[in-house]
C-alpha cells in the first residue's frame, strides 16, 4: 500500500535551541514533495505562512527518519502563480535527496483522466492513494 507520508515531507518553523537544532514553533504549515536538484514543491500558501514567520525563527523540512526526524532548512522561497510554492534548501549533506523525486508529465491530460494526488498527509492518519477522475478546463 502507497502511504502519502513515504514521499512528501511537513513543513514547519522552528526555532534553534542550545540543546539540540530546532525547536518546533507551531503546528505543521502544510507539506512538500521532492523534485530534486535541491528544490521542493508545496502550497503557495504554505510559503506565505513561512515567510509570516516570526524573527528568530527558521523555515524548516521534517524528513522521516525512521522514528525520529530531521529538519532541512530552507534557504530561499517563492511563490509562482495558481497557488504554487517552491521551497529550495541546501543539497549537500540533506537527508532529503534521500526521499523519492516525483516528476512532472508535461502532457496534456485527456477529459476524466484519472489524476492522483496527495494533500496533506499530516493530520493524524495515513490515507492509502485515491484515484478521482477530474474533468480538465478546456
Amino acid at each position: 500500500m502507497f502511504i502519502a507520508s513515504q514521499m512528501v515531507c511537513p513543513v514547519l518553523v522552528g526555532k534553534p535551541d542550545a540543546a539540540g537544532p530546532y525547536n518546533v514553533h507551531g503546528n505543521v504549515l502544510g507539506t512538500c514533495f521532492s523534485v530534486g536538484g535541491g528544490f521542493c514543491l508545496t502550497a503557495g500558501h504554505v510559503v506565505s505562512e513561512l515567510e509570516a514567520r516570526p524573527n528568530g525563527t527558521a523555515a524548516l523540512i521534517a524528513v522521516p527518519r525512521g522514528e525520529a526526524w530531521s529538519a532541512v532548512p530552507v534557504s530561499r522561497s517563492e511563490i509562482l502563480d495558481a497557488d504554487i510554492g517552491v521551497l529550495e534548501y541546501s543539497v549537500a549533506g540533506s537527508n532529503l535527496e534521500d526521499m523519492p523525486v516525483l516528476t512532472w508529465d508535461l502532457e496534456n491530460l485527456s477529459v476524466l483522466a484519472t489524476v492522483r494526488t496527495v494533500g496533506y498527509p499530516y493530520c493524524g492518519f495515513h490515507a492509502p492513494w485515491t484515484a478521482i477522475p477530474v474533468q480538465a478546463d478546456h
